[in-house]
């Protein structure tokens, strides 16, 4: 009998996706780990010092965080220098952003939705070919555990109804990644964040949540959403919850629109 849970690692130039799952009929949880390549989205999003994401989908998608910072490094947070860095860190919650790092923060927001999506067109091909139908959970993450795409059990029966709608156009495109309608943007932003859990300073922090433009993003429900998807997995995952968690507590955000692509 296959096993219940699986990790997988396999290079997409050596494995053709319908190739993938043909051993794990009987799967309910799947994780699958991609190879990474080169400096992956940082040199591709203006040289950010960290950048995650995490990317929720059903037939499409349903919502992304991304934190990403100029600049990140170790702290001791037991040094004198801790409440000079808190002080300063309240100083600043109401500093904004120029053009430039607005433009900055946008192409990560892109690299990161670009990454997502070629994921989840990645999976519906292999669930085009494997329906598995025991399947409750998958996540597709990358070796530099950079981003994480993740459907859940109600979304997976909604993605296998738009499968077996679009059969025959994902035999037929010629665009290696599922497009995005209009998305609603909300943006926090703080010059400098101080992580004492984790032991990380954050230089130029920001914080984004997007969804389809039809789920409206108020206050109280961002909240909701961001908590209820973050994780503490390691070290990373630990930095990137603390950061999001203190990141919604700023007043100040942006709202933007972002159109189709």
């Amino acid at each position: 009998m296959a096993p219940k849970s699986a990790t997988r690692s396999y290079d997409s130039s050596y494995c053709q996706p319908n190739g993938v799952l043909k051993n794990f009929k009987e799967t309910k949880s799947l994780h699958l780990e991609l190879p990474s390549h080169g400096d992956e989205l940082g040199s591709g999003s203006g040289g950010a010092s960290f950048l995650k994401w995490k990317a929720e989908f059903g037939s499409n998608l349903k919502t992304c965080i991304i934190l990403g910072a100029t600049s990140c490094q170790t702290s001791n947070k037991f040094s004198s220098s801790s409440f000079c860095l808190r002080q300063k860190q309240e100083e600043c919650m109401e500093e904004t952003l120029t053009d430039d790092e607005l433009k900055l923060r946008v192409i990560w927001t892109i690299s990161c939705l670009i990454a997502a999506s070629t994921r989840h067109y990645l999976f519906k091909q292999i669930l085009a070919d494997h329906p598995i139908p025991k399947l409750q959970r998958v996540l597709i993450s990358d070796a530099k555990k950079q981003g994480k795409f993740y459907v859940g059990k109600d979304e997976l029966g909604e993605l296998r109804n738009s499968v077996n709608s679009e059969q025959e156009t994902l035999e037929s495109s010629s665009m290696e990644r599922t497009p995005f309608p209009e998305l609603s943007m909300k943006l926090w932003y703080l010059p400098m964040l101080e992580l004492p859990e984790s032991g990380y300073v954050m230089r130029g922090a920001t914080l984004v949540l997007i969804r389809p433009v039809d789920g409206i993003i108020e206050q109280s429900s961002s909240t909701d959403i961001i908590v209820g998807s973050l994780d503490s997995e390691g070290d990373d995952g630990k930095a990137f919850s603390e950061a999001a968690r203190e990141m919604i507590k700023v007043k100040k955000s942006y709202l933007m629109t972002m159109s189709s692509f």
